[in-house]
């Protein structure tokens, strides 16, 4: 196991629907018992990111816990699971849909549209350590906007956040993963820790730039002790490559 690496997970839904966003919830409970058996902690982003400014390495024998959206199932079906085994997570909020659905844009199939978190359960994960962070106002994808319209998305949300609960967020996601030089010096002037989707363990990026495992990828609990210990970094570099050729047919088609 390297001690230089620690797994970002990034969920989104947990729900039985099998689309490329989600999660089962027996899934989800079955790798987060795994974590605890093994002796792991599941943590925030912010309390990951302190701990590596502080220490200049990642935490032992911890993971960092994800959401991104806010759908209302991480409340309904993540909480039961997090909260007896004392884990905390980073849920990623879509601010102007909160209270409401994920219609930001059309669904992938067979999601369909699902309720999002409400402020009396976002009140909630605060009140019990979880850490809430923006993921914009409305979900775009952040290239396609002026660096105006980017700014705004950044700093409404950051700002929707900071009245509910008195403080500044100090972490924020890409909607989908898209950005560029441009954005993200607007966001890192904002944000001293932000996610991508780049599929890989967090080792020595800027934190400003930090890769995350999707979980869509990791349905095995074989194949999440191997993610844990480190053996899966091949795999998840062949998966990156994959999704990049993807990636590179679709824009220049």
């Amino acid at each position: 196991m390297s001690t230089l690496a620690i797994p970002i997970l990034m969920y989104h839904s947990l729900d039985d629907s099998g689309s490329v966003v989600s999660v089962t919830p027996d899934v989800f409970a079955g790798q987060m018992q795994r974590l605890a058996e093994r002796g792991w902690r599941g943590i925030t982003l912010k309390e990951a990111g302190e701990f590596h400014e502080a220490q200049g390495q990642w935490p032992k024998k911890s993971v960092v816990i994800t959401f991104d959206d806010g759908f209302a199932n991480v409340y309904s079906q993540g909480l039961p699971v997090l909260k007896p085994l004392g884990f905390s997570a980073t849920v990623f909020l879509v601010t102007d849909h909160i209270d409401g659905c994920n219609d930001w844009a059309p669904p992938p199939p067979p999601l369909g549209h699902l309720p999002m978190l409400s402020w009396s359960q976002i009140d909630q994960l605060h009140e019990m350590g979880h850490e809430l962070a923006p993921h914009t106002v409305t979900h775009p994808n952040l290239l396609t906007l002026s660096i105006d319209e980017v700014s705004r998305e950044l700093q409404m949300s950051s700002d929707a956040l900071t009245q509910r609960f008195g403080r500044t967020p100090k972490s924020f996601a890409y909607p989908f993963g898209h950005y560029d030089q441009v954005i993200e010096q607007a966001t890192k002037k904002l944000f001293p820790y932000v996610c991508t989707t780049i599929l890989r363990r967090a080792q020595h990026e800027a934190l400003y730039a930090l890769p995350r495992v999707d979980m869509f990828y990791i349905r095995t609990l074989r194949m999440f002790d191997k993610l844990i210990d480190g053996s899966l970094d091949r795999y998840l570099s062949m998966r990156r490559w994959a999704r990049g050729l993807r990636s590179s047919l679709t824009s220049s088609c």
